[in-house]
């Protein structure tokens, strides 16, 4: 009898040429960092169980399989050249990144919580396929009609970038097993620490020493259901974009004012600083998100617990400004690619 272990597990996404239509396994971005813990992805069927008295028990034969959704989670860790994850931030923004050429890099431009994305164009028009093999089994299920509705990006000294990605989907399919064979080491993580002249967080001008940060962008979604068939036609936006944050760092001296000081006027007074995250890594590659505008929204923390170094802990949102968005995210790195992802 074989027992089946997770050893072996790939997972792959494409995007859809027509939402919700299989675009098969040949089209699919190889994601290579599958690890345990790392995605959620369920299918749910919606199922009528009517009870009527003039039976002793449940019916069978009435028993009448409704609607089919999706929902769950995937987390991966970002690669330079990586383009499954750069692919789902522009589902999550609505919008393809434009490029432009960066010495011998390519510079990938778009933006969170534009005014008015175009909800008649692609990406919006068309879901992500992913195609889950969960290790060394008869095959694998792909899952369609997914859209991201949240993307949280976290950085902590030591440690790879995670990019928590939720989503909710129309439907999943069995399909054949998935093999991957592109070497991982040609493509490096994005990882903490690195070398650069500039500090991974500036507020309001100011540059921190940082010890751990995070940046969450969400987009809620509703399915638009119809009585005649079983899946949503379409996975509209429900609500306002979102995009908040948090950073803990060193309670140092600035300018003969505390950190903690400096940080607790702005949250009393809702001062609005820009924010600006700057991760560098080799070749020239950097990813930077700018977010124009935002306020402290929790009291900073700083408590004292013993003799030991003072670290503060920031919560924050963006808001719309002049701007006409909440945040900024260019992405250096080799891929000479019009979408940053697929040609």
């Amino acid at each position: 009898m074989v027992i089946y272990t997770g050893i072996g597990s790939a997972i792959g996404f494409t995007e859809e040429a027509t939402f919700n239509e299989a675009a098969g396994t040949s089209a699919l971005i190889e994601t290579p960092d599958f690890k345990g813990g790392m995605e959620s992805l369920d299918a749910s069927k919606e199922i009528l169980y009517p009870e009527y008295l003039a039976s002793s028990g449940r019916r069978g034969a009435d028993i009448s399989v409704l609607s089919e959704s999706v929902s769950g989670g995937v987390t991966l860790d970002p690669r330079w050249d990586g383009k499954s994850w750069w692919m789902i931030l522009s589902h999550l923004c609505g919008q393809y990144s434009s490029k432009s050429a960066d010495g011998s890099q390519f510079k990938h431009t778009m933006n969170f919580g534009s005014q008015s994305p175009d909800e008649s164009a692609k990406p919006n028009t068309v879901g992500i396929q992913a195609t889950v093999d969960r290790g060394a089994t008869t095959g694998a299920t792909c899952y369609r009609g997914l859209k991201p509705i949240s993307s949280e990006f976290t950085w902590a000294f030591d440690q790879t970038l995670s990019m928590a990605n939720d989503f909710m989907g129309c439907e999943a399919s069995a399909v054949g097993p998935v093999t991957f064979t592109a070497a991982a080491s040609t493509n490096p993580l994005m990882v903490s620490p690195y070398t650069s002249a500039t500090q991974f967080l500036q507020f309001g001008g100011t540059g921190y020493n940082c010890a751990s940060s995070s940046i969450k962008f969400e987009r809620p979604r509703i399915a638009v259901n119809d009585i005649s068939t079983a899946v949503a036609k379409s996975l509209t936006p429900d609500g306002f974009f979102k995009c908040s944050g948090s950073f803990e760092i060193f309670a140092l001296d600035d300018a003969s004012v505390s950190a903690f000081d400096v940080l607790m006027q702005d949250y009393r007074a809702q001062t609005r600083r820009e924010i600006i995250l700057t991760v560098a890594g080799a070749n020239s590659n950097d990813f930077v998100i700018t977010v124009p505008s935002a306020t402290i929204t929790t009291a900073p923390t700083n408590h004292v617990d013993g003799a030991g170094a003072q670290k503060v802990t920031i919560e924050w949102e963006a808001c719309v400004e002049a701007s006409a968005y909440l945040a900024g995210i260019v992405l250096t790195n080799d891929n000479d690619l019009a979408k940053g992802f697929r040609a």
